[in-house]
């Protein structure tokens, strides 16, 4: 196995996003657009002719030297790999990057360490929840929880409408929610509009006979997943639960197909949304 470090002007693209595309336990975060666009200086680490890439983010910590850092746009942290992700694999590319940096704080990352106190790592464990959507609406609703169950028959939410939304509207609107910097709202800009030239993605958006807008979220579709990538309600949204009316009725429209629903780590569904989901764990890591 040889891993190195690759400049972001040296980056074979084609490769890179090939690696991507193919990884056993890929996601569209790892793409050269989608990472260029969430961060302004980060860097590879590349195991032979592609066949494994993770980018490196570097931040300045309180003392001014450089960490490893998620950004804040980065739904889940991933190393990406045509081969297994064998521990041997992780810790070899993580060692790697620790040699560039003066510590690591990574959040919601699909590689762990065995022993992270030999490490000298500190790692939370927590996880996130998959629904396989394969099966029809009917079928998928006998497992609903009773909440969800109620918003399916309550037809006073026949009121909320779920629409589609213009991308700077929708960059606004998680900007202002969320209490993101200009900086992040224009970032979202690009993701949204890069994914939607690509056919990756959508916005979908509850609202009600006045057009105002309760929630609403930008759905990637890709490797098989269906993702949630900012779920965002607002004070009234939250009182109707305008994420589960929004889930519900994306289920209904995509329930049949190949593909499995991702829930956002920051997600108001609750924990027991379906008896069916099943749960992938997502690791902090601290240095």
């Amino acid at each position: 196995m040889n891993i190195r470090i690759v400049q972001r002007e040296d980056i074979d693209k084609i490769k890179w996003n090939s690696c991507v595309h193919y990884a056993e336990k890929g996601n569209p975060f790892g793409y050269l657009w989608f990472l260029d666009n969430i961060s302004k200086d980060w860097i590879g680490i590349v195991e032979d002719d592609y066949h494994s890439v993770m980018p490196v983010f570097k931040a300045k910590n309180f003392w001014g030297k450089i960490k490893f850092e998620s950004p804040k746009l980065l739904p889940f942290f991933q190393l990406y790999s045509v081969n297994v992700l064998s521990f041997k694999r992780v810790k070899a590319f993580m060692n790697l990057a620790q040699q560039e940096v003066a510590g690591i704080d990574i959040k919601n990352a699909f590689i762990g360490f065995i022993n992270p106190e030999q490490e000298q790592i500190k790692q939370s464990n927590h996880s996130i929840d998959i629904l396989n959507i394969g099966s029809r609406y009917t079928t998928l609703l006998n497992d609903f929880s009773e909440e969800l169950k109620n918003i399916e028959h309550n037809i006073e939410l026949d009121k909320y409408t779920l629409n589609s939304l213009k991308i700077e509207e929708t960059a606004e609107f998680m900007a202002r929610e969320n209490k993101l910097k200009d900086k992040e709202k224009f970032s979202l800009m690009r993701l949204f509009y890069n994914a939607q030239q690509r056919q990756l993605g959508q916005v979908f958006a509850l609202q009600d006979s006045d057009k105002t807008i309760l929630a609403l979220d930008f759905i990637f579709f890709s490797h098989g997943k269906m993702i949630s990538f900012l779920p965002t309600s607002t004070k009234k949204g939250k009182a109707i639960n305008a994420e589960g009316i929004i889930f519900t009725r994306l289920l209904k429209r995509f329930a049949g197909q190949a593909l499995k629903f991702y829930k956002h780590p920051k997600s108001t569904l609750k924990d027991d949304f379906s008896k069916k989901k099943t749960s992938m764990t997502l690791y902090n890591l601290k240095q």
